[in-house]
């Protein structure tokens, strides 16, 4: 399926170039993506994202400072992390795309 030229969209991707290198950087990473993936359904807590990413602490909290930053997810009280609106339409994104039937890139 080709796609069309579409000058809006063209102009909103130049005009959000920044941002949207930015994001994807920000999820670039297998471990950050699990840790999207693993919010998707609830809040974890610290240890329980450290549990499902198997990753040192040091490494975890890198990550999460990360995703927040980029206002992925966010730290509810008692050390519960979720998913921000942000976050969850990120993920119904790529959802979306790779349930399209795949031709060749």
């Amino acid at each position: 399926m080709a796609l069309q030229s579409q000058p809006q969209l063209h102009e909103q991707l130049l005009m959000a170039f920044d941002e949207i290198v930015s994001l994807l950087g920000a999820v670039s990473t297998p471990s950050r993506l699990r840790l999207l993936i693993a919010l998707l359904d609830s809040p974890h807590t610290y240890n329980e994202l450290k549990a499902v990413t198997k990753l040192k602490k040091s490494a975890l909290s890198s990550h999460l400072v990360l995703l927040r930053n980029h206002e992925l997810i966010q730290k509810l009280s008692h050390g519960n992390y979720t998913l921000t609106e942000t976050g969850q339409r990120y993920l119904w994104m790529l959802g979306q795309f790779f349930k399209a039937p795949k031709s060749k890139y």
